[in-house]
Protein backbone atom coordinates (compact mmCIF):
# COMPACT_ATOMS: atom_id res chain seq x y z
CA UNK A 1 0.00 0.00 0.00
CA UNK A 2 1.60 3.42 -0.77
CA UNK A 3 2.53 5.73 1.93
CA UNK A 4 0.60 9.77 1.52
CA UNK A 5 3.43 12.14 0.85
CA UNK A 6 3.78 14.25 3.94
CA UNK A 7 1.99 17.44 2.23
CA UNK A 8 -0.91 15.45 2.01
CA UNK A 9 -0.97 14.06 5.48
CA UNK A 10 -4.44 14.99 6.95
CA UNK A 11 -4.80 16.23 10.57
CA UNK A 12 -6.87 17.44 13.51
CA UNK A 13 -6.47 21.24 13.90
CA UNK A 14 -6.37 22.35 17.10
CA UNK A 15 -8.85 24.13 19.56
CA UNK A 16 -6.65 27.36 18.38
CA UNK A 17 -6.87 27.41 14.76
CA UNK A 18 -10.95 26.48 15.41
CA UNK A 19 -11.36 29.72 17.44
CA UNK A 20 -9.22 31.79 14.73
CA UNK A 21 -11.85 30.43 12.20
CA UNK A 22 -14.63 31.56 13.51
CA UNK A 23 -12.87 34.96 14.67
CA UNK A 24 -12.04 35.28 10.99
CA UNK A 25 -15.44 34.21 9.77
CA UNK A 26 -16.48 37.83 12.36
CA UNK A 27 -14.67 39.68 10.72
CA UNK A 28 -15.44 38.69 7.64
CA UNK A 29 -19.08 39.37 8.24
CA UNK A 30 -18.15 42.72 10.34
CA UNK A 31 -16.17 44.02 6.65
CA UNK A 32 -19.46 42.85 4.93
CA UNK A 33 -21.89 44.66 6.97
CA UNK A 34 -20.16 48.05 7.51
CA UNK A 35 -18.67 48.35 3.68
CA UNK A 36 -16.26 50.79 4.86
CA UNK A 37 -13.55 48.29 4.58
CA UNK A 38 -13.05 46.94 1.13
CA UNK A 39 -12.88 43.05 1.22
CA UNK A 40 -10.22 40.86 -0.87
CA UNK A 41 -11.64 37.88 -2.34
CA UNK A 42 -8.55 35.93 -2.00
CA UNK A 43 -8.69 36.78 1.82
CA UNK A 44 -12.82 36.13 2.07
CA UNK A 45 -12.15 32.83 -0.08
CA UNK A 46 -9.55 30.92 1.81
CA UNK A 47 -11.34 31.76 5.27
CA UNK A 48 -14.48 30.07 4.05
CA UNK A 49 -12.30 27.29 2.62
CA UNK A 50 -10.84 27.13 6.01
CA UNK A 51 -14.29 26.85 7.51
CA UNK A 52 -15.43 24.25 5.53
CA UNK A 53 -12.17 22.20 5.87
CA UNK A 54 -12.19 21.90 9.40
CA UNK A 55 -16.03 21.01 9.26
CA UNK A 56 -15.04 18.43 7.11
CA UNK A 57 -12.11 17.16 8.34
CA UNK A 58 -9.86 17.85 5.61
CA UNK A 59 -7.48 20.04 7.28
CA UNK A 60 -3.74 20.15 6.36
CA UNK A 61 -0.75 21.39 7.72
CA UNK A 62 -0.20 23.76 4.33
CA UNK A 63 -3.82 25.29 5.08
CA UNK A 64 -2.68 25.99 8.70
CA UNK A 65 0.05 28.19 7.36
CA UNK A 66 -2.33 29.74 4.53
CA UNK A 67 -4.75 30.62 7.17
CA UNK A 68 -3.06 32.13 9.47
CA UNK A 69 -1.20 34.74 6.93
CA UNK A 70 -4.35 35.34 5.59
CA UNK A 71 -5.94 36.20 9.21
CA UNK A 72 -2.84 38.32 9.85
CA UNK A 73 -3.66 40.25 6.90
CA UNK A 74 -7.23 40.28 7.80
CA UNK A 75 -6.59 41.43 11.22
CA UNK A 76 -4.57 44.41 9.46
CA UNK A 77 -7.47 45.14 7.33
CA UNK A 78 -10.02 45.70 10.40
CA UNK A 79 -7.48 47.23 12.65
CA UNK A 80 -8.23 48.85 15.17
CA UNK A 81 -11.69 46.89 15.33
CA UNK A 82 -10.95 43.34 16.57
CA UNK A 83 -12.90 40.27 17.32
CA UNK A 84 -12.95 41.06 20.99
CA UNK A 85 -14.60 44.57 20.44
CA UNK A 86 -17.10 42.93 17.96
CA UNK A 87 -18.22 40.47 20.84
CA UNK A 88 -18.24 43.05 22.79
CA UNK A 89 -20.76 45.85 21.37
CA UNK A 90 -22.36 43.57 19.13
CA UNK A 91 -24.99 41.37 20.64
CA UNK A 92 -25.42 37.84 20.53
CA UNK A 93 -28.62 37.17 18.29
CA UNK A 94 -28.40 33.28 17.97
CA UNK A 95 -28.28 32.81 21.65
CA UNK A 96 -31.39 31.53 23.07
CA UNK A 97 -31.78 34.88 26.11
CA UNK A 98 -30.03 37.53 25.14
CA UNK A 99 -27.63 38.95 27.27
CA UNK A 100 -26.45 41.90 27.78
CA UNK A 101 -22.75 42.59 26.45
CA UNK A 102 -19.98 44.32 27.78
CA UNK A 103 -20.79 47.72 26.33
CA UNK A 104 -24.49 47.99 27.42
CA UNK A 105 -23.23 46.81 31.10
CA UNK A 106 -20.48 49.40 31.31
CA UNK A 107 -23.00 51.81 29.30
CA UNK A 108 -25.87 51.33 32.30
CA UNK A 109 -22.72 51.26 35.13
CA UNK A 110 -21.35 54.35 34.18
CA UNK A 111 -24.85 56.30 33.25
CA UNK A 112 -26.28 55.30 36.75
CA UNK A 113 -23.36 56.32 38.86
CA UNK A 114 -22.91 59.41 36.66
CA UNK A 115 -26.29 60.41 37.82
CA UNK A 116 -25.47 59.74 41.13
CA UNK A 117 -22.28 61.67 41.18
CA UNK A 118 -24.42 64.74 39.71
CA UNK A 119 -27.36 64.61 42.04
CA UNK A 120 -24.78 64.23 44.99
CA UNK A 121 -23.02 67.82 43.64
CA UNK A 122 -26.24 69.27 43.34
CA UNK A 123 -26.99 68.62 46.80
CA UNK A 124 -23.92 69.64 48.41
CA UNK A 125 -23.60 72.34 46.37
CA UNK A 126 -26.79 73.78 47.32
CA UNK A 127 -26.11 73.19 51.02
CA UNK A 128 -23.25 75.23 50.45
CA UNK A 129 -24.49 77.96 49.30
CA UNK A 130 -27.19 78.14 51.33
CA UNK A 131 -24.42 78.06 54.32
CA UNK A 132 -22.49 80.58 52.91
CA UNK A 133 -25.29 83.51 52.56
CA UNK A 134 -26.34 82.76 56.17
CA UNK A 135 -22.61 82.49 57.76
CA UNK A 136 -22.36 86.21 55.47
CA UNK A 137 -25.84 87.18 56.59
CA UNK A 138 -24.97 87.03 60.13
CA UNK A 139 -21.74 88.36 60.14
CA UNK A 140 -23.08 91.57 58.64
CA UNK A 141 -25.79 91.89 60.83
CA UNK A 142 -23.91 91.18 64.06
CA UNK A 143 -21.59 93.69 62.61
CA UNK A 144 -24.68 96.42 61.78
CA UNK A 145 -26.11 95.60 65.24
CA UNK A 146 -22.85 96.91 66.85
CA UNK A 147 -22.50 99.94 64.64
CA UNK A 148 -26.13 100.80 65.37
CA UNK A 149 -25.91 100.52 68.88
CA UNK A 150 -22.67 102.21 69.39
CA UNK A 151 -24.69 105.27 67.43
CA UNK A 152 -27.57 104.94 69.92
CA UNK A 153 -25.32 105.13 73.16
CA UNK A 154 -23.18 108.34 71.25
CA UNK A 155 -26.11 110.19 70.09
CA UNK A 156 -26.35 113.74 71.35
CA UNK A 157 -29.01 114.70 74.27
CA UNK A 158 -30.22 117.26 71.65
CA UNK A 159 -30.34 114.71 68.90
CA UNK A 160 -33.93 114.94 67.13
CA UNK A 161 -36.64 112.32 68.22
CA UNK A 162 -37.09 111.37 64.64
CA UNK A 163 -33.68 110.39 64.23
CA UNK A 164 -33.75 108.25 67.47
CA UNK A 165 -36.69 106.35 66.25
CA UNK A 166 -35.28 105.53 63.10
CA UNK A 167 -31.89 104.13 64.63
CA UNK A 168 -34.23 102.08 67.29
CA UNK A 169 -36.42 100.63 64.51
CA UNK A 170 -33.15 99.75 62.51
CA UNK A 171 -32.01 98.23 65.19
CA UNK A 172 -34.77 96.49 66.24
CA UNK A 173 -35.06 94.48 62.32
CA UNK A 174 -31.52 93.63 62.56
CA UNK A 175 -32.50 92.21 65.59
CA UNK A 176 -34.74 90.25 64.42
CA UNK A 177 -32.55 89.40 60.83
CA UNK A 178 -30.17 88.31 63.01
CA UNK A 179 -31.88 85.74 65.34
CA UNK A 180 -33.75 84.20 62.19
CA UNK A 181 -30.01 83.47 60.46
CA UNK A 182 -28.97 82.36 63.59
CA UNK A 183 -31.53 80.25 64.45
CA UNK A 184 -31.51 78.55 60.43
CA UNK A 185 -27.45 78.42 61.11
CA UNK A 186 -28.04 76.54 63.95
CA UNK A 187 -30.21 73.78 61.74
CA UNK A 188 -27.73 74.27 58.97
CA UNK A 189 -24.43 72.97 61.44
CA UNK A 190 -26.47 70.37 62.79
CA UNK A 191 -26.45 68.27 60.17
CA UNK A 192 -22.30 67.98 60.28
CA UNK A 193 -22.55 68.12 64.48
CA UNK A 194 -24.19 64.52 64.24
CA UNK A 195 -26.35 65.26 67.29
CA UNK A 196 -24.00 67.33 69.16
CA UNK A 197 -24.86 70.50 70.75
CA UNK A 198 -22.66 73.39 71.75
CA UNK A 199 -23.25 74.09 76.07
CA UNK A 200 -20.39 76.95 76.71
CA UNK A 201 -19.15 76.87 80.07
CA UNK A 202 -17.87 80.41 81.14
CA UNK A 203 -14.29 80.69 81.54
CA UNK A 204 -12.96 80.48 85.17
CA UNK A 205 -12.15 84.60 85.10
CA UNK A 206 -15.76 85.69 83.64
CA UNK A 207 -17.23 83.05 86.25
CA UNK A 208 -15.28 84.45 89.06
CA UNK A 209 -16.25 87.80 88.30
CA UNK A 210 -19.72 87.60 87.98
CA UNK A 211 -19.33 85.32 91.21
CA UNK A 212 -17.98 88.20 93.21
CA UNK A 213 -19.72 90.80 91.97
CA UNK A 214 -22.60 88.81 92.74
CA UNK A 215 -21.33 88.94 96.36
CA UNK A 216 -20.98 92.47 96.83
CA UNK A 217 -24.54 92.60 95.47
CA UNK A 218 -25.38 90.90 98.06
CA UNK A 219 -24.26 94.20 100.62
CA UNK A 220 -26.68 96.23 101.98
CA UNK A 221 -27.97 97.74 98.94
CA UNK A 222 -31.57 99.40 98.35
CA UNK A 223 -31.43 98.01 94.66
CA UNK A 224 -30.00 95.20 95.15
CA UNK A 225 -32.94 92.92 93.57
CA UNK A 226 -32.64 95.05 90.42
CA UNK A 227 -28.91 95.24 89.98
CA UNK A 228 -28.98 91.26 90.46
CA UNK A 229 -31.31 90.54 87.84
CA UNK A 230 -29.19 92.79 85.48
CA UNK A 231 -26.33 90.78 86.17
CA UNK A 232 -27.58 87.95 85.64
CA UNK A 233 -28.93 89.16 82.46
CA UNK A 234 -25.53 90.43 81.30
CA UNK A 235 -24.25 86.27 82.48
CA UNK A 236 -27.06 84.93 79.95
CA UNK A 237 -25.61 87.45 77.55
CA UNK A 238 -22.18 86.26 77.94
CA UNK A 239 -22.59 82.54 77.27
CA UNK A 240 -25.57 83.19 74.05
CA UNK A 241 -22.22 85.57 72.74
CA UNK A 242 -20.17 82.39 73.63
CA UNK A 243 -23.09 79.91 71.71
CA UNK A 244 -23.08 82.27 68.66
CA UNK A 245 -18.97 82.49 67.40
CA UNK A 246 -18.87 78.81 68.18
CA UNK A 247 -21.62 77.81 65.70
CA UNK A 248 -19.92 80.77 63.46
CA UNK A 249 -16.59 79.26 63.79
CA UNK A 250 -17.86 75.64 63.05
CA UNK A 251 -19.52 77.18 60.13
CA UNK A 252 -16.73 78.56 58.93
CA UNK A 253 -14.91 75.60 59.29
CA UNK A 254 -17.44 73.41 56.88
CA UNK A 255 -17.57 75.74 54.52
CA UNK A 256 -13.57 75.55 53.92
CA UNK A 257 -13.79 71.62 53.92
CA UNK A 258 -16.53 71.74 51.65
CA UNK A 259 -14.91 74.25 49.34
CA UNK A 260 -11.07 73.10 49.59
CA UNK A 261 -11.70 69.03 49.47
CA UNK A 262 -15.61 67.79 48.70
CA UNK A 263 -16.84 69.99 46.14
CA UNK A 264 -13.58 70.28 43.76
CA UNK A 265 -13.02 66.16 44.41
CA UNK A 266 -17.10 66.00 43.18
CA UNK A 267 -16.84 68.59 40.34
CA UNK A 268 -13.65 66.32 39.53
CA UNK A 269 -15.32 62.81 39.68
CA UNK A 270 -18.62 64.20 37.86
CA UNK A 271 -15.83 65.31 35.07
CA UNK A 272 -14.13 62.04 34.66
CA UNK A 273 -17.96 60.87 34.28
CA UNK A 274 -18.41 62.96 31.33
CA UNK A 275 -15.10 62.04 29.71
CA UNK A 276 -16.12 58.56 30.17
CA UNK A 277 -19.06 58.77 29.02
CA UNK A 278 -18.00 60.61 26.00
CA UNK A 279 -15.09 58.26 24.98
CA UNK A 280 -17.64 55.30 25.43
CA UNK A 281 -20.22 56.56 22.96
CA UNK A 282 -17.21 56.87 20.55
CA UNK A 283 -15.60 53.37 20.93
CA UNK A 284 -19.44 51.52 20.87
CA UNK A 285 -19.62 53.58 17.44
CA UNK A 286 -16.52 52.74 15.95
CA UNK A 287 -16.72 49.28 17.42
CA UNK A 288 -13.35 49.16 19.50
CA UNK A 289 -14.44 49.09 23.02
CA UNK A 290 -13.04 45.70 24.91
CA UNK A 291 -12.15 44.87 28.14
CA UNK A 292 -8.86 47.39 28.63
CA UNK A 293 -10.61 49.64 27.88
CA UNK A 294 -13.31 49.21 30.77
CA UNK A 295 -10.21 48.61 33.06
CA UNK A 296 -8.95 52.27 31.94
CA UNK A 297 -12.12 54.28 32.25
CA UNK A 298 -12.39 52.38 35.46
CA UNK A 299 -8.80 53.96 36.42
CA UNK A 300 -9.78 57.31 35.28
CA UNK A 301 -12.72 57.60 38.04
CA UNK A 302 -10.19 58.30 41.05
CA UNK A 303 -7.93 60.04 38.75
CA UNK A 304 -10.64 62.48 38.20
CA UNK A 305 -11.82 62.77 41.72
CA UNK A 306 -7.61 63.23 43.04
CA UNK A 307 -6.97 65.81 39.82
CA UNK A 308 -10.16 67.86 41.02
CA UNK A 309 -8.71 67.88 44.95
CA UNK A 310 -5.59 69.14 43.75
CA UNK A 311 -6.53 71.82 41.94
CA UNK A 312 -8.50 72.78 45.04
CA UNK A 313 -5.80 72.61 47.27
CA UNK A 314 -2.54 74.13 45.54
CA UNK A 315 -3.65 75.75 41.94
CA UNK A 316 -5.72 78.93 41.19
CA UNK A 317 -6.87 79.69 37.71
CA UNK A 318 -4.74 82.80 37.10
CA UNK A 319 -1.94 80.17 37.30
CA UNK A 320 -3.19 78.11 35.25
CA UNK A 321 -3.46 80.34 32.84
CA UNK A 322 -7.05 80.20 32.23
CA UNK A 323 -8.16 84.00 33.34
CA UNK A 324 -9.55 84.91 37.05
CA UNK A 325 -12.67 84.81 35.13
CA UNK A 326 -13.01 80.82 35.69
CA UNK A 327 -13.86 79.89 38.76
CA UNK A 328 -11.87 77.05 41.28
CA UNK A 329 -14.95 74.50 40.74
CA UNK A 330 -15.06 74.92 37.04
CA UNK A 331 -11.12 74.45 37.02
CA UNK A 332 -11.80 70.70 39.12
CA UNK A 333 -14.15 70.20 36.66
CA UNK A 334 -12.11 70.57 33.69
CA UNK A 335 -9.14 68.92 35.32
CA UNK A 336 -11.56 65.94 36.11
CA UNK A 337 -12.24 65.66 32.68
CA UNK A 338 -8.91 66.14 31.11
CA UNK A 339 -6.10 64.62 33.63
CA UNK A 340 -3.51 64.90 31.14
CA UNK A 341 -3.22 68.51 31.57
CA UNK A 342 -2.91 68.22 35.39
CA UNK A 343 0.03 65.78 35.40
CA UNK A 344 1.67 67.09 32.41
CA UNK A 345 1.65 70.44 34.49
CA UNK A 346 3.00 68.56 37.50
CA UNK A 347 5.62 67.18 35.25
CA UNK A 348 6.61 70.38 33.74
CA UNK A 349 7.05 72.17 37.28
CA UNK A 350 8.80 68.80 38.94
CA UNK A 351 11.17 69.41 35.67
CA UNK A 352 11.84 73.17 36.82
CA UNK A 353 12.68 72.32 40.24
CA UNK A 354 14.75 69.47 39.13
CA UNK A 355 16.49 72.12 37.16
CA UNK A 356 16.43 74.48 40.02
CA UNK A 357 17.99 71.80 42.61
CA UNK A 358 20.63 70.63 40.66
CA UNK A 359 24.21 72.43 40.98
CA UNK A 360 25.96 74.19 38.25
CA UNK A 361 28.33 71.37 37.13
CA UNK A 362 31.97 73.59 36.31
CA UNK A 363 34.51 71.90 35.09
CA UNK A 364 37.93 73.43 36.77
CA UNK A 365 40.15 75.15 34.12
CA UNK A 366 43.94 73.39 33.26
CA UNK A 367 46.56 75.34 34.54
Amino acid sequence: MRKKKPEQIVNKPSQDIVTLVDDALQLLNYMSREGAIELDERIAKNVVEAKFKVQSGTWQVEDETLFLLNYDALSKAVHPVTVESIQSVIPNERAEKRALTKAESAVAWYRRYALLALVSLLIIQVYYLFGANLNSNLKHAFTEKARITLKLETLPANSLANEYTQLNQALETLEQQFDANYSLLKSWNSIWMLGFSFNPNLPDYNQLSFQLRAEQLSLSDPELKVKQQQLQLEQAHYLSQLTFFEHDLFSDSILNVLQSYILPLLYGLLGAFIFVLRDLLREIKSLTFTYDDEIRYRLRLPLGSLAGMIVGWFLKPEEAGLGASLSPMALAFLMGYHVEILFAMMDKAIANIRKQLEPNQTTPQSK
